[in-house]
C-alpha cells in the first residue's frame, strides 16, 4: 500500500483507516511511504481500470509567447518608466539595534 508522508501521519491519528488497493495504480517507493497492514482497519480491493487522463488541450497564442520567453527566443516587454519603483536608502532613526552579541568574549577551548 504505497501512501506518502502525510498519510501516514493522518493514518496515525485517525480512527479508523480504510486504504483502496488498485493495481493500476503507480507503487510509490521510499522510505516511510507506506502504510503497514497492521495500520488498516479495512482493506478495498480496486477494479484495476485505466486510470482517466485530463485531454491536453492544442496550446494558444499566450502559451507560445510563454514558451518563447522560457526559451529565451523574445525579450519581454519593460514596463514605462513611470512604472518603477525607487528604492531609497533608510533615514538613521530607523535603523536596526546593533547586535549585541558582537561585544561578547566567549572562552578559548
Amino acid at each position: 500500500m504505497a501512501a506518502t508522508h502525510w498519510h501516514g501521519a493522518v493514518a496515525s491519528r485517525a480512527k479508523i483507516v480504510i486504504v483502496e488497493v488498485d493495481p493500476a495504480l503507480p507503487y510509490v517507493h521510499g522510505i516511510d511511504n507506506g502504510l503497514h497492514i497492521s495500520q488498516v482497519d479495512y482493506v478495498i480491493d480496486g477494479e484495476g481500470l485505466p486510470l482517466t487522463e485530463l485531454p491536453n488541450p492544442a496550446p494558444t497564442d499566450a502559451d507560445r509567447a510563454v514558451a518563447r520567453l522560457i526559451a529565451g527566443g523574445a525579450q519581454p516587454a519593460q514596463p514605462p518608466r513611470s512604472a518603477t519603483v525607487r528604492r531609497t536608502m533608510p533615514s538613521r532613526r530607523h535603523r536596526p539595534p546593533a547586535n549585541p552579541f558582537r561585544s561578547l568574549s566567549y572562552p578559548a577551548l
